[in-house]
């Protein structure tokens, strides 16, 4: 397969010498197709020569016109200068600019790259914007419109300074360089140094381009070498095709070259495969990578091709492990590096701190120091800074929200730290001070780049990476500092977190490789003007390939068109070429897409690839098109069942529960899931202890019971009367708040949903005892608290299969109480109860459906007390203090009672039986449910996924 490139070398020298090739010079789209152009014409010459002049079409204007281009970061804080001094005391914050900055200079930039008069084209938008605002019925115009207005107004003029500015000091940015360039093209190009240029493998001509190019051309002093196959370019209806035909409308070259027939006459092997998932792509081509080339022979052929770019790193981490020689022709957003995580952990602390701040007072929240803390990276900073662990825990026991410097400093020295600096360093006040800050950051890169250089575990190539890493971290700090300095545009901590963001998402790590040897992985526009046999393009689904037709931009679509600047639809003509030009010369072709159906641009196979599988057959028979899915193997998409089998050590384990006892709700987790038993009463795994940002359910309820047991214990045995309870109820606000802040230590009451979950506590308790008050006084109800919070316990001897057992269970009662002579157990509910959950037509159903829980808890505690005590019955009851306008809810029984008898305790001594006995089974292991729903608030789900 002969390459472009070659084919460019072997034209071009076979009417000039190749001793005179620093008389010529070639211009490339990209820097890429320059390296690959000088092996290829190294291997032509065979002979040491001058090199021709080779650049990229950027690099080309910059000698030709002799203009500095500048970056886009400092190209963005010279815009500010100019539109401070342009609105003065009506400017926006830096923070505030950079929102809508970056689109506004790519707006600009368009401008310049398709000649666009600037000065009419502002004018125009300004008008349309006005009228697109005009109200006729109202003649007095809102502030809001009136600013939105003056925006656009001013638009040419931000555009005029600017481009004033940079030109006194011969800087440009890359549109503005062109535009100088082709108005100035004849003057510029009288004394060439060349005596040919040519332009090699362009598709989509800016205007500045086709004017510099065109006239170079028609001049005889440039020659435009074209890269473009019979089946795109002459189709009038190939996109692919739109902007090479164009040019041959427009310029009437003599010659086109090369319009190839490599689709007709090359064989071809296309594999199309659908794959759920983006990083299951990852693996397969990682798989398709050994098969092509399990000797590494024909990796110099081959190139991965990520459509989406942020496949990288799974992609390099799919490479099969023989694979020695990489080249990664694409930046990687440091953004998505592991090691943007700490440092933006650190950066939102004190953001958030900065927004949470009281008056002096600067407030780190809870959640933001324990994230920083428990950090991977973190870990790396132990040998300096010590007492971070201990700092965490207390955090985590305590119920704080927020916390200032001085309370931090105060828990470090509780911890026994009170020589730390470093710790508190990262809890010193920045707000006002930017530039120390970033001398905090610079020491952290110092301590992290000693770590990992002493780091004796993980590979020598990891620990390069995340030296990469530091050092573009590094360049970023420096320059923010620069900015600190010179320009004094970084006044708070809130302008420097918006800017080390901005800096962060714009910010591409290079890779640094052999860039002529081994398999290539690179982007769709790294591979202009190159060819592969062997390509593997992943993620060519729609939205990817082409990008969506969101187009960020001050310019609407008509304007944009109406002044010839490019579109979304222009887009997609130019990926169109680079698809199909990159398929052109390759033999073995592997096009992957993501099958997994989402918002944003996954399931729907791209447009491109139905156009080669309805087209391509036609135009090129011989051209083999094979169409594959590829599922995940079930092993890894269905949760593996935990298996936990009863050993000796877990029976003795469950001897000792018999002992200690079963409660009722022991038994009901059994009942829904064994496995989720076995993590909480035989392993007693417990959850870890996290800092509640706001009162819990559980904690609601704790509290609740509390005041009303501290309530009814004062009066017991004695009838209740409806003027106790009206005389209690005015201190119900002290008690509740005293029981919360017994059950929540720490945490604020005051503010908040804290504040509206205390008021529905009270709420639920001032209800509770009116509603009971209105009963004794209205319907002459007599009540009499017995107990309150008794416990009960009872011992059964249960015959199991590892021998016969004594086994306790025990519960406690929130009350006992007579109601008109009638012995109830009572039982709070500050949740939903439903009527449906209390009526059970069976005695099993108590211990078969996980529904009926609360009725397994009800039957045992009125099991426990008849067991305990002499009475016939009793009348199990449910108070639910959310809704107690329908009154206590009462169990409904198989015999169509209220009441648990005396005669029932046989039954329900059998169904505790038989749970304890399953239980004890020692040939049934501990496995999980496979009722999703048990798993909803289960706090051990994550340990069952872990098992994928």
């Amino acid at each position: 397969m002969q390459t472009f490139l070659q084919k460019v070398i072997d034209h071009v020298f076979e009417k000039f010498p190749v001793e005179n090739a620093d008389r010529l010079c070639f211009v490339f789209p990209n820097r890429r197709a320059g390296l690959y152009f000088k092996m290829y014409l190294s291997e032509k010459t065979k002979k040491n020569v001058w090199a021709p002049g080779i650049f990229s079409a950027e690099d080309f204007i910059a000698s030709l016109t002799g203009i500095e281009i500048i970056d886009n970061f400092s190209l963005l804080f010279r815009f500010y200068d100019i539109y401070k001094k342009v609105e003065g005391e009506k400017a926006q914050t830096l923070e505030e600019v950079l929102n809508w900055c970056p689109i506004l200079l790519q707006d600009y930039n368009d401008a310049d790259m398709y000649l666009a008069d600037a000065e009419e084209l502002f004018s125009f938008l300004s008008e349309a914007k006005a009228i697109s605002r005009w109200e006729l019925d109202n003649n007095v115009i809102p502030e809001h419109v009136k600013k939105y207005l003056e925006f656009y107004n001013s638009l040419g003029k931000y555009y005029a300074e600017l481009k004033k500015d940079l030109l006194s000091k011969n800087q440009a940015y890359q549109g503005l360089a062109f535009r100088k360039s082709a108005e100035n093209i004849e003057e510029l190009t009288s004394n060439l140094q060349w005596d040919k240029i040519f332009f090699c493998g362009f598709n989509a001509l800016t205007t500045a381009e086709d004017k510099i190019m065109r006239s170079l051309y028609n001049s005889g002093k440039a020659d435009l070498l074209w890269d473009c196959d019979d089946y795109y370019f002459n189709n009038p209806d190939f996109e692919a095709g739109r902007f090479l035909r164009k040019i041959v409308r427009e310029w009437k070259p003599k010659t086109f070259s090369w319009v190839e027939e490599c689709f007709r006459n090359n064989k071809k092997n296309i594999t199309i495969t659908g794959i759920s998932g983006s990083v299951s792509q990852t693996r397969h081509a990682g798989q398709l990578l050994s098969q092509i080339n399990p000797e590494n022979e024909e990796l110099p052929k081959t190139a991965v091709v990520l459509a989406d770019e942020s496949l990288l790193i799974p992609m390099i981490y799919s490479v099969p492990k023989n694979i020695s020689d990489l080249n990664i022709t694409m930046g990687y957003k440091l953004a998505f590096s592991p090691l943007s995580g700490f440092f933006n952990a650190v950066s939102d602390m004190h953001f958030n701190a900065y927004r949470y701040s009281v008056g002096k007072d600067v407030r780190f929240y809870y959640k933001d120091i324990n994230y920083l803390l428990s950090h991977h990276f973190f870990s790396y900073l132990q040998q300096e800074i010590t007492g971070a662990g201990d700092l965490s825990d207390i955090i985590q026991k305590t119920n704080k929200v927020f916390y200032t410097q001085k309370d931090i400093k105060k828990t470090i020295e509780n911890a026994g730290f009170k020589s730390n600096s470093m710790l508190s360093d990262f809890f010193n006040d920045y707000r006002e001070t930017p530039l120390q800050y970033l001398r905090f950051i610079e020491e952290l890169i110092g301590i992290l780049k000693k770590s990992f250089g002493e780091e004796t575990s993980g590979s020598v190539s990891n620990k390069e990476v995340y030296n990469e890493y530091l050092y573009s971290f590094a360049i970023i700090v420096k320059k923010a500092k620069d900015i600190i300095l010179e320009a004094n545009s970084i006044s708070d901590f809130s302008v420097l977190h918006t800017i080390l963001k901005y800096f962060l998402d714009n910010t591409s790590l290079p890779f640094y490789g052999e860039p002529l040897k081994g398999l290539q992985i690179m982007g769709m526009l790294e591979t202009r003007n190159l060819d592969f046999e062997n390509l593997i393009i992943l993620s060519v689904n729609e939205g990817t390939l082409p990008a969506g037709k969101s187009q960020n931009s001050f310019i609407p679509f008509d304007i944009r068109t109406e002044f010839g600047l490019p579109t979304y639809k222009d887009k997609e003509s130019i990926f169109a070429y680079h698809f199909y030009r990159l398929l052109q010369r390759a033999e073995n072709i592997h096009i992957l897409y993501n099958t997994v159906t989402d918002s944003l641009n996954g399931g729907e196979i791209s447009r491109f690839l139905l156009q080669l599988k309805q087209e391509l057959p036609k135009y090129a028979p011989q051209i083999n098109i094979r169409e594959e899915i590829i599922s995940p193997s079930l092993s890894s998409s269905i949760i593996k069942p935990i298996s936990i089998s009863k050993t000796e050590i877990i029976i003795n384990e469950m001897k000792g529960m018999a002992v200690s006892g079963f409660s009722p709700t022991a038994l009901n987790t059994f009942i829904a899931c064994p496995l989720r038993f076995y993590f909480q009463y035989i392993a007693k795994i417990k959850e870890p202890e996290n800092t509640s940002e706001t009162i819990d359910a559980a904690t609601l309820g704790s509290a609740i019971h509390e005041v009303l047991q501290n309530i009814f214990e004062k009066d017991i045995s004695q009838v209740i009367k409806a003027s106790y309870l009206k005389e209690v109820s005015k201190s119900a606000e002290e008690l509740t708040k005293n029981a919360l802040e017994k059950h929540y230590p720490g945490g604020d009451l005051e503010n908040g949903k804290n504040l509206l979950i205390s008021k529905v506590a009270l709420k639920y308790i001032q209800r509770y005892l009116a509603m009971v008050a209105k009963r004794i006084e209205n319907d002459n109800d007599t009540l009499i608290i017995q107990q309150v919070e008794e416990f009960l316990k009872a011992e059964l001897n249960i015959d199991t299969s590892i021998g016969p057992l004594t086994v306790l269970f025990k519960g406690k009662a929130d009350r006992v109480d007579l109601l008109n002579g009638q012995q109830r157990i009572v039982d709070y509910k500050t949740g939903s109860t439903l009527d449906k959950n209390l009526k059970f037509s069976e005695w099993e159903d108590a211990t078969t459906n996980p529904d009926k829980s609360i009725v397994l808890q009800l039957i045992m505690y009125s099991w426990l007390y008849l067991t305990m005590h002499s009475n016939d019955s009793i009348m199990p009851c449910i108070i639910s203090l959310r809704n107690l306008n329908s009154g206590e809810k009462l169990l409904t029984t198989p015999d169509n009672t209220h009441i648990i008898e005396r005669k029932n305790l046989l039954v329900i001594e059998k169904l505790i039986k038989d749970i304890i006995c399953s239980i004890f089974d020692i040939s049934v292991p501990f496995i999980q449910t496979s009722d999703e729903k048990a798993c909803e608030y289960c706090s051990y789900s994550n340990v069952c996924k872990l098992s994928v």
